[in-house]
């Protein structure tokens, strides 16, 4: 056999939890290997200065335009300037949220706008949230409330219903 027991209670005890990507980190201190240095120092010099303000431009106005979608359904989302990270509540199922690949900490969830992600796939992934959403909350669904995140993303961003009455 070529891991007893013993070696897996080793690896167990350097590992550690790491919530928002719903896995343990079994690196040394986070620790990634030289391969991805390389591959992106050969992406920076094939696109080129413009070809990245290009692409950095693309995806902070997807997640411009996430933010207002969410927002505009009354969603609790914060969005900082120049950034293509969108926070939001999180969802109350964790098997959309693995669906969706989000990356949640505590009461927030995020997503990363990317090259790769499409308007299309923003906008159904925003259909699908209103749905279960709806579904999560209905009727109160045995006394659940959208989560109070003005905490972490600040009273304005916040969409519970006591700070949405502050709000309107």
């Amino acid at each position: 056999m070529w891991c007893s027991n013993n070696s897996l209670n080793y690896i167990d005890s350097l590992s550690k939890e790491v919530e928002y990507i719903a896995s343990r980190d079994t690196t040394i201190s986070g620790s990634r290997g030289g391969h991805a240095s390389i591959l992106l120092w050969y992406a920076l010099n094939k696109r080129g200065f413009n070809g990245l303000q290009q692409d950095v431009n693309e995806c902070v106005e997807k997640a411009i335009y996430l933010h207002n979608r969410l927002r505009d359904h009354g969603i609790g989302v914060m969005r900082n300037k120049f950034s293509n990270i969108v926070v939001f509540e999180r969802p109350l199922d964790d098997a959309f949220a693995r669906r969706w690949m989000l990356a949640n900490k505590g009461n927030l969830s995020h997503v990363v706008a990317l090259q790769h992600v499409t308007m299309e796939k923003l906008d159904l992934f925003v259909r699908e949230f209103l749905e279960n959403r709806s579904i999560w909350y209905k009727d109160n669904n045995g006394g659940k409330k959208a989560h109070c995140i003005a905490e972490d993303i600040g009273a304005k961003n916040c969409a519970c219903s006591f700070h949405k009455k502050l709000i309107s």
